[in-house]
This record gives C-alpha cells, structure tokens and sequence, in this order.
C-alpha cells in the first residue's frame, strides 16, 4: 500500500455549487466511506441520524455551526484516491484528497486546481495527517505554521 499525501484547502463559506464542482472535476466517482452519520459525530446519543450522505451535508449547508467530517473512496482505481470535506464550527469548509505521495508533480498540480476552484490561497500538503482545527483562523494558522 502507497504513503499517502493529503491535500487540504479551506474556504471561508459553505457552498453546495462549488462542492459540486469538486466532485464533478475530480472525482465523479467517488462513494461515501461511511453508511450512517450521526450527529453529533460519534455522539453514542445521536441527534439525527442519517443513511443519506446527501441528507447529512444538507444539514451542514443549513447549520453553519455544525462540525462534520465525511470521507469518499474513488470507486475507480484512479487518482486522486480519497476525497474529504470537513465542515467547520465557524461556517468554514475544507476541501481535501488523500493521493499516492510519490507523485510530487500531481500533488502540487492537484492543490493548485482546489485552490483555484473554491478560490483561496489558503491551503496545505501533509503526509497522512488531518490537521486538528476547528475554524478557518485555526487552519490558517497551521498552514502558516508548515510555510516556514
């Protein structure tokens, strides 16, 4: 099994267009990692419960003070191999894909398209590792923290 690189690019707002976009550009294939989201996540005492990966993100865009993480596998063998949207206490969302780590050039490439899609500079490459963050100014300072 490859070493995986993540690729992760925060936007200020929710925007249900552009997370279509995400997923028509790079990965129409995509299935959810999960069959059951609750909320709140992995609460033994859910609020709601959904068996929907759709009904689930359509309560994140209506709440923006929901924290949410989802994860997507690409049904094809094909890159990139994992996709991610974690949905932020602030009203933010990150965009993210887990791809092969040895392709440093696609890696790149792949940050530079999901920044210009959802339109930010704000954006950060790790190697198997999900940043901890619970607001765009968290994420934020993290990515500047991994620039120097």
């Amino acid at each position: 099994m490859p070493e995986f690189s993540d690729i992760y690019v925060i936007s200020k707002k929710r925007n249900k267009t552009i997370v279509s976009e995400f997923f028509d550009t790079f990965m129409p294939n995509a299935k959810s990692s999960a069959e059951e989201f609750e909320f709140p996540q992995y609460s033994s005492s859910p609020r709601y419960v959904f068996s929907s990966v759709a009904d689930a993100m359509e309560l994140c865009f209506k709440n923006h003070d929901i924290d949410y993480r989802f994860y997507w596998h690409n049904k094809k063998n094909i890159k990139p191999e994992h996709a991610m949207l974690f949905f932020l206490k602030d009203g933010a969302l990150i965009y993210g894909f887990s791809t092969d780590a040895s392709d440093a050039k696609y890696i790149n490439e792949l940050l530079l398209k999901l920044e210009s899609l959802i339109e930010s500079d704000v954006g950060l490459v790790t190697w198997e590792f999900a940043p901890d963050v619970n607001s765009y100014d968290e994420f934020r300072k993290v990515v500047l923290e991994n620039e120097t």
